[in-house]
Order: structure tokens, then C-alpha cells, then sequence
């Protein structure tokens, strides 16, 4: 196995050691840096949610926005409403199957 360039302190130089100490396999010491490597990532990825989740981001709105708001989820509301008794009058007109 050839010597790599790891730092001392690192995590990775910690797991190198306990493999070269119990006489681990190669592959077992990359299965190893995979697994640090991923809870590396694990953590930041973590971090990342947890600022999301907490960061409030004040807005205002003025009621002209309001109005297209409202606007918009009328359409919508009528719009699922048509569909809704069309489907409910395609389903009435299908033959039953006995």
C-alpha cells in the first residue's frame, strides 16, 4: 500500500492508524474514509437545514399584491371545481360492470 499525504490531526490520519494497528485490508481503510466522508457531509448538509429552518425573512405586502393573491386562488377554486364535475359526470356516465 502506498503512503499517502494525510494530516495528523485529521479524521482521516485517526481511522489510517486503527487500520494499520488491527491490521485492516486496504479496501477496509477507503470503506472507512467513505463513512467519515460521510458523516462530514451528513453534519454540513444538517447545519445547512437547521439555519434554513430557523431564518425568518420579514416581507410586507400591500393589498394591491393582496388582491392578485386573492385573484389567483379564486381562478384556481373555480377552475378545480370544473374539473371536479367533469370527472364526477364522465364517472356517472361509464356503464357499471356487474
Amino acid at each position: 500500500m502506498k503512503s499517502a499525504a494525510i494530516k495528523i490531526n485529521s479524521p482521516l490520519f485517526f481511522i489510517y492508524k486503527i487500520t494499520k494497528l488491527s491490521n485492516y485490508q486496504p479496501h477496509l481503510f477507503m470503506c472507512r474514509v467513505v463513512e467519515s466522508t460521510n458523516n462530514i457531509v451528513n453534519g454540513i448538509c444538517n447545519a445547512f437545514t437547521k439555519v434554513e429552518q430557523n431564518t425568518v425573512i420579514p416581507t410586507k405586502i400591500g393589498m394591491e399584491e393582496l388582491t392578485k393573491v386573492n385573484q389567483c386562488s379564486a381562478n384556481h377554486i373555480k377552475t378545480e371545481k370544473k374539473l371536479l364535475e367533469h370527472h364526477q359526470n364522465k364517472i356517472s356516465q361509464t356503464p357499471s360492470r356487474q
